[in-house]
């Protein structure tokens, strides 16, 4: 989250700075570029969801390509602030990389917290999930207002982003095993299958048991009305 706010910050300001001396309606063409992650997104996030529900990699199935997207995305972020002063076709080759780094992650992110979270505390889960966002998100104004306050170079706000997406990926490679966490979830449904199993076997004898009994006499009761 801390990425799309410095992004959305930053990035009109840049392609500004590119388009005004070429085109007098640049807020049209900044506006359609801006555009571009939703267009992205709408592709992507469809094929990645397949491709991450189907194959299964040593890291698990989710997390090879959160992995992946979250380099790729600290590396474009990093380059966006050297890119934004070349030209506007390589900085905009660079928004790219961040569109598509991002939204390879995006999907897999999102089914990861389920695929490991027993379902009974699932909701909570979600409720974390909701706040680290919003953690996210203030960190990234917070990076802008800093940059703002100390009359710092935007790319400042670029590489701490950089740099918290790195600490994000440090503890999803240590602190989560997908795997791991998977088996767990696995063998804790099996054994509440089996305790519910268990606790309904008394009930389930004396059901067995009592049907036939009752059955019986109901159909001796039937015949003896009829006679």
């Amino acid at each position: 989250m801390s990425l799309w706010q410095v992004y959305n910050w930053l990035v009109p300001l840049y392609l500004d700075s590119f388009l005004h001396e070429k085109f007098s309606g640049n807020e049209f063409l900044i506006g359609l570029i801006m555009g571009l992650d939703n267009l992205v997104a709408i592709a992507m996030i469809p094929v990645v969801s397949r491709i991450s529900d189907r194959h299964k990699q040593k890291t698990g199935q989710r997390k090879g390509l959160v992995i992946a997207g979250i380099i790729i995305a600290a590396a474009a972020c990093v380059s966006l602030a050297y890119t934004s002063r070349i030209s506007a076709w390589i900085m905009i080759g660079n928004l790219v990389v961040i569109l598509l780094a991002m939204n390879l992650y995006r999907a897999p992110a999102v089914a990861l917290m389920p695929d490991i979270t027993p379902e009974p505390v699932r909701s909570k889960a979600k409720a974390v999930v909701n706040i680290m966002g919003g953690v996210g998100s203030e960190l990234g104004y917070l990076l802008l207002l800093l940059t703002g306050v100390l009359n710092l170079d935007t790319s400042y706000a670029l590489f701490g982003v950089a740099f918290i997406m790195l600490c994000c990926l440090a503890v999803l490679i240590f602190r989560v095993d997908e795997r791991k966490f998977e088996r767990e979830i696995k063998l804790d449904v099996r054994m509440v299958g089996e305790n519910k199993r268990l606790q309904s076997f008394p009930f389930d004898i004396v059901f067995s048991g009592l049907l036939p009994i009752v059955l019986l006499c109901c159909r001796a009761s039937f015949r003896k009305d009829i006679a």
